[in-house]
């Protein structure tokens, strides 16, 4: 807004000069010769002034000018269009922005990205009926990020449900939520971060949390060390690295990968599979603190501390050589079955499985990844991506006895029922399938928890409707504990300086993969579970 503003500052000074210049040609027409001559300089400023001054409203206006294609929203700009880096409408908006623009049309197709038009229109929709008393709270997060894919859709979707969840009740104040897009890698965090600053001081609809907050980056923990130091609580949906566990202020809906991790190993040795002597793979990417710190952990427990297998997840050329080396390393194991800690991006995953598949020894292999896996779940209407993702030829590798894998998702749509889970899955009824990767019910849990620290422990008396920071920032230390927990869609927990702690210890549950893009869990979550056999 403000470089509208501006650019049409300069757009009246440049009006207010051919104005000047008229006047005085109008004023000494014909063979009058002035009196009051210009002094040269000032001539020359005047034609500089007549050139210059509409380019450079040009200028200011256009990174948010070349975003009007999305819609008219002048909270979001253009960011690296001077640069030479790629370039990518990021900033804040209130749903009335289509950021699908942003997605890979070979990764992306139409049911998909309709999809993710139909929800942010939702979410315009539900903003613009708000009434009464309101906050804002700001969903940060790089809505277009390649390693998301369809997954953002389903968070999004997760999110209008919760938003609608919670504006029926009669609690004040109602929620108002804006997107803060930060890019496809997160590089656009600190100026939409400082607009997000910004709205927490504002004095008629401030804003009060901020959840989502991305992916396990280094962009993504800049920006919430940047939130933190700004007194504004945050709740993390989807981060699982350690590194993020030290901020003040933020807290995890979702269990760290090192807990994930814990379960599925803790798994394997209740069926006694040896695991000791096993192999990691990651992601070559020092920036990637989810692929990183995961394998950090695992290598930690292994017998042998030989260094992980690296892949360059950003040279497609070389990715299926790399995991081909990694699979004749497994067929000259002695390990029977074999053992692999898959510490990538679930994008690159469906790879390493094809390979697998088509070994040339007769090995089972275990892959243990963890939540990020849960992608290969994806409903098969979203074409584009199950393609591009390879979801279908992991499925078929997946066929094979000798290939399984092993992983704990955020949040499982498949565990026990509670109200929470019942009321989210009563406010999709065309599109279920969105549960299946598990970002739906973290955006839930997300926005509820967020929202009841806003609200507080409210009586009948009614406490004031529009909290301070400070008065959230304390309700976030002491509101959910293990006598009185949050009781969400993904299960009962609450918070310890931060993490997650679950009132089940054996949460979450580890589940293997089927052919057909279900899951079994290890050990049962509730009656008449059918368990994955890992020794079959």
């Amino acid at each position: 807004m403000i470089a509208l503003i501006v650019s049409g500052l300069l757009l009246l000074a440049w009006v207010a000069l051919i104005a000047l210049r008229e006047r005085r040609r109008r004023r000494f027409a014909g063979d009058i010769v002035p009196q009051d001559r210009m002094p040269r300089p000032v001539r020359v400023l005047l034609v500089v002034g007549l050139v210059l001054l509409p380019l450079a409203s040009a200028v200011v206006a256009a990174p948010t000018a070349l975003c009007f294609g999305g819609g008219f929203d002048p909270g979001v700009t253009l960011r690296g269009w001077t640069t030479g880096s790629e370039s990518e409408c990021v900033g804040v908006s209130d749903g009335g922005y289509d950021f699908s623009r942003g997605f890979a049309d070979d990764e992306i197709g139409d049911t998909t990205r309709q999809r993710y038009r139909e929800v942010l229109g939702q979410i315009k929709k539900q903003n613009d009926e708000v009434t009464g008393d309101y906050v804002k709270v700001a969903f940060l997060a790089p809505l277009t990020s390649p390693l998301s894919g369809p997954r953002v859709v389903h968070e999004l979707a997760g999110l209008a449900a919760a938003q609608r969840d919670l504006n029926k009740m009669v609690l004040a104040p109602k929620i108002k939520l804006v997107l803060a897009h930060v890019g496809a890698e997160g590089d656009g965090w600190e100026g939409v971060v400082e607009d997000l600053i910004a709205m927490a001081h504002e004095d008629s609809v401030p804003l009060r949390a901020v959840v989502g907050l991305g992916l396990s980056q280094g962009n993504t923990k800049l920006a919430t060390d940047s939130l933190s130091k700004s007194d504004i609580p945050m709740v993390a949906d989807l981060i699982t690295a350690d590194n993020f566990g030290t901020t003040p202020l933020l807290y995890r809906a979702a269990f760290a990968n090192t807990k994930q991790i814990d379960n599925s190993i803790s798994a394997l040795g209740n069926v006694g599979i040896a695991w000791q002597k096993g192999v990691v793979v990651r992601s070559k990417k020092k920036e990637d603190t989810y692929s990183q710190t995961l394998a950090d952990h695992i290598r930690g427990k292994l017998e042998t501390r030989t260094d992980p297998f690296d892949f360059d997840d950003e040279d497609a050329d070389r990715l299926g050589s790399r995991f081909a080396g990694i699979v004749t390393r497994l067929c000259n194991s002695s390990q029977n079955p074999a053992v692999l800690f898959y510490a990538g991006r679930a994008r690159y995953l469906s790879d390493l499985l094809v390979k697998l598949h088509d070994k040339q020894c007769e090995k089972k292999v275990i892959v243990v990844s963890a939540s990020d896996a849960a992608v290969l779940r994806m409903d098969v209407r979203e074409d584009s991506a199950v393609h591009s993702w390879g979801v279908q030829q992991a499925h078929d590798a997946l066929q094979d006895k000798e290939v399984k894998l092993l992983f704990t998702p955020l949040a499982d749509p498949d565990g026990p029922d509670n109200p929470s889970l019942t009321r989210l899955r009563d406010q999709l009824p065309d599109h279920v399938s969105d549960l299946n990767t598990g970002w739906a019910m973290m955006a839930w849990d997300a926005l509820h928890v967020a929202t009841q620290w806003i609200r507080g422990e409210q009586d009948d008396s009614m406490q004031s409707a529009i909290p301070g920071l400070t008065t959230v920032g304390n309700s976030s230390k002491g509101l959910f504990t293990s006598t009185k927990p949050y009781e969400g869609a993904g299960g009962k927990f609450h918070f310890e300086y931060g993490e997650r702690k679950d009132l089940d210890q054996n949460a979450p549950v580890p589940v293997c993969l089927q052919s057909d893009g279900t899951v079994r869990p290890v050990t049962a979550r509730k009656v008449g579970d059918e368990l994955c056999n890992l020794k079959e």
